[in-house]
């Protein structure tokens, strides 16, 4: 069976991976509201519920006592592939890629056809919840 296809079929039934996760952000306590593992999602939350300003100043990430420093807007891109374990592939030709935006670029280099459409899958990472 085509590996995007087997994908999407378990991502449609009722067995599809949870993809929302407790925060782990530490600001004196544990956070620990339950957040859709998205980009948007994630920035929304770190910015009302952790005040994090979504610009080019440097923040530690305190992700479970992480501290490694990040761009505000980078933030939720950190956590999603360090953290909560996020995964892209190429559709096509299932290479791994780092981040959720690598797609673009992987489409311009690759010498297969294929990619040059292609989409990126996404695979969530464990410690999901359902909700």
């Amino acid at each position: 069976m085509d590996h995007e296809l087997a994908h999407q079929i378990l991502l449609s039934s009722n067995w599809g991976t949870p993809d929302h996760y407790f925060c782990g952000i530490l600001a004196g306590r544990p956070c620990s509201q339950v957040v859709h593992g998205s980009r948007n999602s994630l920035r929304r939350h770190l910015k009302k519920e952790h005040g994090v300003i979504m610009n080019g100043t440097k923040v530690p990430c305190t992700w479970l006592g992480c501290l490694e420093q990040q761009q505000g807007g980078n933030l939720p891109r950190h956590i999603l592939r360090h953290h909560l374990g996020f995964r892209w592939e190429c559709s096509h030709c299932t290479s791994r890629l780092p981040r959720d935006d690598a797609i673009r670029r992987h489409r311009d280099i690759s010498d297969e056809e294929g990619c040059k459409t292609a989409t990126a899958v996404v695979f969530p990472g464990p410690g999901g919840v359902w909700i």
